[in-house]
């Protein structure tokens, strides 16, 4: 039974480093009609950040200013994004210690 129990928890610790994270954050504003953005611009202050998280976090902004009706390609607003950390926990990390090894970002 003891046996039995150690496999199940060991399997189960294992199986957690498949889970992801997402994080959402509603954008708000008082005066929505007014609020319309053409350009984005990305800083990274992380150098180990790299350029394809860059391409991925403004694409995704786009996309979301975009389904919001905040994009515009002609004429609005700058916005500008600073990549202030990044952490990638890697996969060996990842498969010996599941989810006992923290999360990849802070």
């Amino acid at each position: 039974m003891k046996k039995t129990l150690g496999i199940i928890f060991f399997s189960l610790l294992l199986s957690a480093c498949s889970s992801s994270t997402k994080i959402s954050q509603a954008i708000e504003s008082r005066n929505q009609a007014q609020m319309k953005y053409a350009n984005i611009e990305l800083k990274s202050k992380a150098p180990d950040a790299p350029e394809h998280f860059s391409e991925a976090v403004k694409s995704y902004l786009k996309m979301e200013l975009k389904n919001k009706g905040f994009y515009s390609e002609n004429d609005g607003s700058s916005i500008t994004v600073d990549i202030v950390d990044y952490r990638m926990r890697s996969g060996f990390t990842r498969a010996m210690f599941g989810i006992l090894a923290g999360k990849d970002g802070r």
